[in-house]
């Protein structure tokens, strides 16, 4: 029950990780430029980002990466910043970047506080005697799974690997065009104007103001086959007369394989702070949903998960769960050997889910999370409470045998070691008093030692 009640409190309470608080403070920011070179992204529109992004109160380091078609900046900020009010900075910023090319989408930005790395992968494959079709998977994938698994609380960002991605082709007919004296260039301008929306800026009506914008983007296939290529007195000529517009794939430049066979994956990362096992307990609940829907409509695909890291945090949690007992086993063996008196085991199962209390009233106080690092000191403070409760207890009894009432033992008897009981515990806090000077990234990985030596001295109180 107390193993239990512990565990409870471990997943409910905090939130959970292998690692300390290791959340950089980081905002990514990402331009998609479809069609530009590796060159052209980087002239373009990261340096002109970069520039911007150089104002930004507490900029620490800026890291950026052209791609083809895509920009990506990463803006890393001091441990002390609020990266709320930083990222109110950022997208002020962003609003006044000038000159970008109007082939440029919306720039994304998103608090990604260095978790790159996915927290759960999570792989659509054909199920048995089923046949392949990672392009329909992505479909799935991007059309109804990623937009379910957002409304989990604690998802950030998605990763999708395999498949191709579905894209409008426009097919040109080169003799079509030129019957009509058309060039390629008249069919390339006339997509890009008339397919995008166009910020028309205030309007003014009486005492209200309006804001304008001209949507023009398009919807359906047949909305891009009206375009107009030209209007004149030989007549009008429409998109539909010179190409072919369909449905297609993009180019396939990576491929993910599963067991031999192709197929899709969906990478889970989450947001700064969220709780690991929380979010990992409400994905495998949608997913288990899709996977009832998929098997009544015969869609023949199954999910495998095939990395989940909620599954790492829980054995970390288990096995301190067991050294927990393990210990209080072995202290209650201990103390009715050599006490042989059940009333000193009372006291100490007592003692330990007191102090414990005391731990989490203080971490969840600090803001601490529950990792290796900080489950490691809770078994080391429990160690140290055990063994100033036996002295205490054992100086108890001393006084209890020479005829002293209980209150009067509990208090002569604590008076006497609480000075041995103070060196003691102080020297153990003063080895890792160094730990606390470190600061940066390397000072986030000891900041639970901050939160011992309080723990640690407050234990102490607790037991005088």
């Amino acid at each position: 029950m107390f193993a239990s009640g512990i565990r409870n409190i471990f997943t409910f309470k905090f939130a959970l990780r292998i690692a300390t608080r290791g959340d950089r403070p980081e905002i990514s920011i990402t331009t998609p430029y479809p069609g530009a070179s590796p060159t052209e992204v980087e002239d373009l529109v990261t340096r002109p980002i970069e520039e911007r992004m150089e104002e930004v109160l507490g900029v620490q380091k800026i890291d950026s990466n052209s791609r083809p078609g895509i920009s990506s900046i990463t803006l890393e900020f001091d441990w002390s910043s609020d990266l709320n009010e930083r990222l109110v900075d950022v997208l002020n910023k962003l609003q006044q970047v000038e000159e970008l090319p109007e082939e440029t989408s919306e720039s994304n930005v998103e608090l990604v506080g260095g978790n790159s790395s996915p927290m759960m992968w999570i792989v659509i494959a054909p199920q048995n005697g089923s046949q392949s079709n990672p392009d329909r998977y992505r479909d799935l994938a991007e059309d109804i799974i990623v937009p379910r698994l957002r409304r989990v609380e604690g998802v950030g960002q998605f990763i999708i690997p395999g498949g191709r991605q579905r894209e409008v082709e426009v097919k040109v007919d080169p003799k079509a065009l030129a019957d009509r004296n058309l060039t390629i260039s008249d069919v390339v301008s006339v997509l890009q104007d008339n397919n995008r929306d166009i910020r028309g800026g205030p309007l003014v009506v009486g005492r209200r103001e309006y804001r304008v914008r001209t949507v023009s983007r398009s919807q359906q296939l047949e909305q891009i086959e009206e375009f107009v290529l030209r209007r004149d007195a030989s007549g009008t000529v429409y998109l539909r007369d010179v190409a072919q517009v369909q449905m297609g794939r993009r180019v396939q430049e990576s491929a993910l394989i599963f067991n031999g066979e192709p197929a899709v994956a969906i990478g889970i990362i989450r947001r700064v702070g969220a709780n690991v096992p929380e979010v990992a307990q409400g994905v495998r609940a949608i997913i288990a949903e899709f996977q009832t829907q998929f098997d009544r409509d015969g869609e023949g695909i199954r999910f495998v998960y095939n990395y989940d890291e909620s599954e790492y945090i829980n054995q970390s949690i288990a096995l301190v769960e067991g050294n927990l007992i393990t210990g209080a086993l072995l202290a209650t063996v201990v103390l009715i050997l050599f006490l042989g008196s059940m009333r000193t085991v009372a006291v100490i199962a007592l003692t330990i889910p007191t102090t414990l209390i005391a731990v989490f009233i203080v971490m969840s106080l600090l803001g601490r999370t529950l990792n290796i690092i900080s489950l490691a000191g809770l078994a080391f403070a429990v160690g140290m409470v055990v063994d100033n409760a036996i002295v205490v207890i054992e100086n108890v009894f001393t006084h209890l045998q020479q005829g002293k009432r209980p209150v009067r033992a509990a208090i002569d008897g604590t008076q006497e070691v609480w000075g041995a009981m103070l060196g003691s515990t102080l020297t153990n806090v003063v080895v890792f008093l160094p730990l606390v000077l470190v600061t940066g990234e390397a000072g986030q990985l000891f900041l639970i030692w901050r939160s011992l030596y309080l723990l640690l001295l407050y234990f102490l109180f607790l037991l005088l």
